[in-house]
């Protein structure tokens, strides 16, 4: 199988076992434009912890929206804290 470079330095297959690896990924940062949007992928963990990251994002963040599996976060500050708190 032939894997092209996704990322100079990278291969699909190297993005597909780092994406396999974590509770999320931030998808696009474009705090410039508004808004980073990070993608919640361990759906078993997100699962189980959904009523503590609602929980979490209201009081924390307030200004972040939750939309399923895709959360928006509107400042470096609060995309940090949720690092921070969920990695």
């Amino acid at each position: 199988m032939v894997h092209r470079m996704a990322f100079a330095g990278t291969s699909v297959a190297d993005i597909t076992a780092d994406y396999k690896n974590k509770r999320f990924i931030v998808a696009a940062n474009n705090l410039e434009f508004g808004s980073a949007t990070v993608v919640l992928v361990d759906f078993a963990f997100w699962t189980k912890h959904t009523d503590e990251l609602n929980e979490w994002l209201t009081t924390c963040t307030p200004t972040a929206e939750n939309h399923g599996t895709i959360v928006d976060i509107k400042s470096q500050e609060d995309l940090t804290l949720f690092r921070l708190r969920w990695a």
